[in-house]
């Protein structure tokens, strides 16, 4: 009896034994896969960040490169009206052509032209397309207004 006391307690002290080092293990490689995914998310941002950059990079000079082609296109060969009678404005179109403006013998405004420029596969803004309805759709008027008149009337003590 002593004997298979003795092979039952040894059981339960292997058992024991088993159970902490499974238990010491588990945790080991936890703690491995948690290092191994947390370097796996580190070398992740690293590579997304650098990819972000470039392509910040890729945008910004599709940017400026816009602009600058906006500037230059009333001097470019094939551009139909004199660079004269261009009026860069920016936005919400990149300038307006007043067609004949700067033609002596003409004496007259052929037409007033709104252009926006795009480069690459860009489209137009929704504040554009909303211009060019308003321009297809006639609903585009000349006010003029006094506002040296208005000023003193309102007595803003601007002029004074």
């Amino acid at each position: 009896m002593a004997q298979k006391e003795a092979l039952l307690k040894a059981h339960d002290m292997f058992k024991g034994w088993t159970e902490s080092e499974l238990e010491t293990i588990r945790r080991e490689q936890r703690d491995i896969a948690a290092r191994e995914a947390t370097s796996q998310l580190i070398e992740w941002k690293h590579e997304q960040e650098k990819l972000i950059r470039q392509d910040a990079v890729m945008r910004s000079q599709a940017v400026t490169l816009g602009k600058v082609t906006e500037h230059l296109v009333p001097y470019l060969p094939n551009f139909d009206y004199n660079p004269k009678d261009v009026r860069f404005i920016g936005s919400p179109v990149d300038f307006v052509i007043f067609d004949g403006l700067n033609e002596e013998e003409e004496n007259q405004i052929r037409n007033v032209v709104f252009v926006e420029i795009k480069t690459g596969v860009s489209a137009l803004s929704r504040r554009e397309r909303l211009v060019r309805d308003a321009i297809r759709d006639g609903r585009v008027r000349w006010v003029e207004w006094h506002a040296s008149n208005e000023l003193r009337q309102e007595k803003t003590g601007l002029f004074e």
